[in-house]
This record gives C-alpha cells, structure tokens and sequence, in this order.
C-alpha cells in the first residue's frame, strides 16, 4: 500500500518537528491512493512557527504511467468521493494520448492540507500541475489553453467569469521571458480560488506585474519575502 512506502520515513522526523498525531493524520489521509505513488518524490511542508505540524504533497509523474494507475477508482471509498471523481476524470484525460493535456503536461502534485492548512485535515488534495515540460518549444497560447482545460475539468464546471477575467488577464501581462510552471486548483479549500507559479522574472517585473493587477507597495511585500529567503 502507499503507506507501507510512506510509514518507515516517520522515525526520522523529531516530535517537536511534526508530531505523531499529525504524522497518522498524514498516513490517514493518503491510504487510498495508488501504490505506486509511494516510491516518492514526495514532501512535508513545515511551518516557520512553533507547531509541530505539516502538509503533505506527493507527485504524480507522467513518465511512469502514474497519471493512468491515478485515473483508475480506489480500492478505498474516500468521504469526498465526488471529488475525488473529478481528480480521476482529469488523470483520464491526461493519461488520454489524444488530449491536449498528453502532451503538454509530465508532472501534477497533490497536496493534501493536514495539519498546517485549516482546522481538520482534508482527504480532497488541491492538484498543481506541471505546465514546463514535457515540450519545452510549446506556445506559450498553448500551454494557457491547457492551464484553462485542466482547471476546467478539476473543477468540474466552467471557471467562474470573475477567476477567468483575472486569470486572462494575469496570462497578457505575464512578460516575455516568463515561464508559467504550475497552475493549481485549489480544491481542498473549497474555492475557486486558482494558484499560479512562474519563475524567469527578476525583481522589477515582479513588482511591475503586481501593481499592473492592482498590489499596492508590491515591492515592500518582495523585499520583505526576499529577507526571508
């Protein structure tokens, strides 16, 4: 099972850093998906505060079939499974060798919201999918047609008008050089809320960006976010 892959890496992790009850809720959570998935990449995202808590994302990789063994129904009736319904419908599609998706994507990442995000762990995962390979000479136009089919078909129903106007809008100011990596739907929120992940900018797009889609003293946020790092 998944978690015979997952369980022996629980040792390793100090109390103080995430605890056992958040380790079984982990355990918990990702019983029903595939086997395969347990071989990894997978991580634990940890807080800068003092809870000995965590989130957990695995990825799912097209090299190795793992988006045709995740459209296949669990063995395992989760509480959610409409949603999850809708996760196995966009794997089918991805899986399909005539989609767009086939082409266009090699990796998505399920994060599941356990003990750093929200009040009680979540067995619905938000999805973030790959949108930098497997094709690197693909259109930008045609990696944004795909970013709008997945979230689509994740969210199961047209995008709201609101998130779209945002989102069109966000794509026709992104600068040239940019790269769109992921897109994320954000499922186990319950929203419409859509995640995007870019790199290829230096400081001045970034704060240009943000204040063309209305952040105010956008550099201050950056700076203050670059300190960190």
């Amino acid at each position: 099972s998944f978690a015979e892959h997952l369980r022996p890496f629980f040792p390793y992790f100090p109390s103080g850093l995430i605890s056992a009850r958040c380790l079984d809720q982990i355990e918990s959570v990702t019983q029903h998906l595939p086997e395969r998935l347990g071989v990894g990449p997978f991580m634990f995202e940890c807080g800068l505060d003092a809870r000995p808590a965590a989130d957990f994302s695995v990825a799912v990789l097209t090299s190795r079939g793992d988006h045709a063994a995740l459209s296949r129904p669990a063995t395992t009736v989760t509480p959610d499974a409409a949603d999850w319904s809708r996760i196995r419908r966009y794997a089918r599609s991805w899986a399909d060798p005539s989609s767009a998706l086939s082409g266009a994507v090699d990796e998505a990442w399920l994060e599941f919201d356990i003990g750093l995000t929200g009040a009680a762990p979540c067995t619905t995962p938000s999805v973030f999918v790959g949108l930098d390979g497997p094709t690197p000479d693909l259109s930008r136009e045609h990696v944004i047609r795909v970013a709008l089919e997945c979230l689509v078909i994740l969210q199961g129903r047209p995008l709201p008008p609101g998130t779209l106007a945002n989102l069109t809008e966000f794509f026709a100011l992104l600068p040239a050089g940019a790269r769109i990596l992921f897109v994320g739907a954000m499922l186990s929120r319950r929203s419409d809320a859509v995640r995007l992940v870019t790199s290829g900018m230096g400081l001045a797009d970034m704060v240009g960006l943000l204040q063309q889609l209305g952040l105010r003293r956008a550099e201050e946020h950056l700076v203050h976010l670059a300190d960190i790092a």
